[in-house]
């Protein structure tokens, strides 16, 4: 699990919670890829295992002057994200399983039936060879294998936001001069929607 300011972040898999480790490479300096400054952590994933990840507001969770937490979920590629929000009257008026939004599946449109679908999230064999037919460059692969959760502390107000939606893109090859000895097996890969 990944703590960070009264919230704890846990990836599950097949029945149980997935143990996170430190970057073992990490020399100190902020990922560039990241939107903000976190804690980075791993997991060992099995291709074809399906899996959610979960926040969890821990007991006296600092909400500030704010009505809710909103929790945002991004997905390797996806330039979408998935919103949850956490109300600060039902985790202070004792509602003890509200203090815990988890997500294992997304809602994503298809293009050749025209169709949103939803499908469960699965961790997918990623090809690392040589060399490799695709034309995927270094940031194309920036993002490969990351779960990302990005919370903030909001207070409920009047503005909608306009929604922009763009297809995600799935990298399932990528060859070893690309990766420059990034330690990444896996990519996110979305299961047949049922």
């Amino acid at each position: 699990m990944a703590c960070y300011e009264g919230a704890t972040i846990h990836i599950f898999s097949n029945g149980k919670r997935c143990p996170m480790y430190d970057d073992p490479d990490a020399d100190g300096h902020e990922d560039p890829y990241s939107m903000i400054s976190s804690p980075q952590k791993y997991i060992e994933a099995v291709n074809g295992a399906r899996f959610a990840v979960g926040l969890t507001l821990e007991p006296g969770f600092n909400f500030a002057n704010c009505d809710a937490v909103r929790a945002r979920f991004f997905f390797e590629n996806c330039s979408s994200s998935i919103l949850s929000d956490l109300r600060r009257i039902d985790i202070e008026g004792g509602a003890v399983d509200r203090r815990t939004t988890i997500v294992n599946s997304i809602v994503s449109f298809c293009s050749s039936t025209g169709q949103w679908q939803q499908a469960d999230l699965t961790f997918g064999e990623l090809k690392i060879g040589e060399a490799s037919e695709s034309n995927v460059t270094l940031n194309d692969i920036k993002n490969l294998g990351r779960i990302q959760v990005v919370w903030q502390r909001i207070k409920w107000g009047q503005k909608t936001l306009q929604y922009v939606y763009k297809e995600p893109s799935a990298i399932s090859e990528v060859s070893e001069k690309v990766l420059k000895g990034k330690a990444i097996e896996n990519a996110i890969k979305l299961c047949t929607p049922q």
